[in-house]
């Protein structure tokens, strides 16, 4: 990172009239601000920096009024509105950023947050803070984009390098003291191949099935256990028919003796009484015509 921007030796930065009246208003706020909420945020960690944001304020402010009403006393005040100032931007100004935006953050407290800020933001942008930092940030950012430029630059113009799984193919090499036909160049001593009835081509291919591995047999004990297991399994299939077959033959004989049975137990069906019609009075006669 780099030094924070100097203000120049000669003097502090020049506040127009209309300024300095605004830091007196500005003192006046946080004068009303903190004598009506120290009893309720005095315990607050915001309020802490809020008294000294306060009280150095009320330094810079009695030290711009001595500037202007006397000259002999100038010189002094001068060089320590400069510290000031510079104190303010290197350490203190950071910190009172982050407490009254911790402020605003809580909902509860928000307008005295906003009022700090912007007397805050105000005040540092009249005493030149504002400006040091973007300048402050504009040389990182050109510092940070030259890096870049040196490091693309540098590997546009460096020549690819071979990785390890590349083949190293070397270098061509001439051989000297050749024929002097040839140039120089020996060319090596020409080698012919064997006759036909040298090399038997059959003996060889009877020769590579013998070389082959041989199938792997298996142990005797596995091909046992084999067999029983199908001989178990062919005689539970053998087994497991033949049920079924005595069962087949077994049902209708089963149903012919559930029948029989059932006949033998159902009784037969009651005959109903009939009932005689009892021979009506003289009464039934009269009626029995209508």
């Amino acid at each position: 990172m780099a030094p924070p921007a100097k203000t120049p030796s000669s003097g502090p930065p020049r506040l127009k009239p209309h300024e300095l009246d605004e830091f007196h208003t500005f003192n006046d706020i946080m004068h009303l601000l903190h004598h009506r909420n120290l009893n309720q945020h005095r315990q607050s960690i915001w309020w802490r920096h809020f008294s000294t944001f306060r009280r150095e304020m009320l330094h810079l402010v009695a030290e711009y009024d001595a500037i202007n009403s006397s000259k002999t006393a100038a010189k002094k005040t001068s060089k320590r509105v400069v510290a000031r100032i510079e104190h303010w931007k290197s350490c203190m100004l950071p910190k009172w950023y982050l407490a009254f935006t911790a402020v605003i953050a809580s909902t509860q407290f928000s307008a005295i947050g906003l009022a700090l800020m912007a007397i805050l933001a105000r005040v540092s942008h009249c005493l030149g803070i504002t400006a040091a930092y973007e300048a402050e940030a504009e040389r990182d950012m050109q510092t940070v984009l030259e890096e870049f430029a040196a490091k693309d630059a540098h590997e546009l113009f460096e020549p690819p390098r071979t990785t390890g799984n590349a083949e190293d193919v070397g270098e061509v090499i001439t051989r000297q003291g050749g024929d002097k036909d040839t140039g120089g160049d020996d060319l090596g001593e020409v080698v012919s191949r064997q006759e036909a009835g040298d090399v038997d081509i059959e003996a060889e291919a009877e020769a590579e099935p013998a070389q082959r591995p041989k199938p792997k047999t298996k142990d005797r004990t596995l091909e046992k256990k084999e067999k029983r297991k199908a001989k178990s399994l062919a005689g539970l299939d053998t087994e497991s028919q033949s049920q079924a077959r005595n069962k087949s033959k077994m049902k209708p004989r089963r149903r012919e003796l559930e029948g029989a049975v059932e006949e033998e137990t159902k009784e037969p069906p009651k005959k109903k009484k009939k009932t005689k019609k009892g021979k009506g009075g003289s009464i039934d006669d009269l009626f029995a015509g209508l």
